[in-house]
């Protein structure tokens, strides 16, 4: 059906911001999603999936922390944790690398791709960012003014692969400076 409570959908999403709780550890950010916020009452079995996740994404040395505490990679990881934990049809993500440095936007695109491939899940990415684009791409979707206006096969030399579906909006910084007319050159020099 189409009304199906937030609850149900089997999406996992990754905010541009990463949206962890404050007052909340990291293992119980992770925990939140898998009992409808209420993390404490995780079951013994839940409880091991946590650690097994943290233990998965390099962060079961913060358990205990808060994500004040953590670095922007740190967070983002915590965050990922908790969009796979319920094992979702799709996973979204909103604009995962901006609020992150060029040498760690590097290493967490490789890590994205490796989580990508170990989960076996199809993968929409919004970005701004033409190495995005170039790094994950499969399908091109580009947006203006809120409508399609292009859906293209996207093939390079390379890459990583996996991200079935990506987003661009053509009105927002980012791709003014690549512009429409290059996305179409990179597309068709790189097949």
């Amino acid at each position: 059906g189409i009304n199906i409570p937030s609850c149900g959908r089997r999406v996992g999403y990754l905010f541009q911001d990463y949206a962890l709780f404050p007052h909340l550890s990291v293992a119980e950010n992770v925990g939140f999603a898998m009992k409808r916020g209420f993390p404490w009452r995780l079951s013994k079995e839940d409880r091991h999936r946590v650690e097994e996740f943290l233990e998965i994404f390099e962060i079961s040395h913060l358990a205990a922390s808060l994500p004040l505490d953590l670095s922007g990679g740190q967070k983002q990881r915590v965050a990922l944790a908790r969009a796979l934990i319920r094992k979702p049809d799709i996973l979204l993500l909103d604009e995962p690398f901006s609020a992150l440095d060029t040498l760690l936007r590097a290493k967490l695109r490789t890590e994205l791709a490796d989580i990508r491939a170990r989960f076996n899940v199809p993968v929409v990415m919004i970005t701004h960012d033409p190495e995005d684009i170039s790094a994950f791409a499969e399908t091109l979707v580009t947006y203006e003014t809120g409508r399609v206006c292009r859906v293209e096969p996207f093939s390079r030399a390379g890459g990583t692969g996996g991200v079935h579906t990506f987003g661009i909006s053509a009105k927002e910084p980012g791709l003014h400076q690549l512009g429409q007319d290059h996305i179409g050159q990179q597309h068709s020099s790189k097949q």
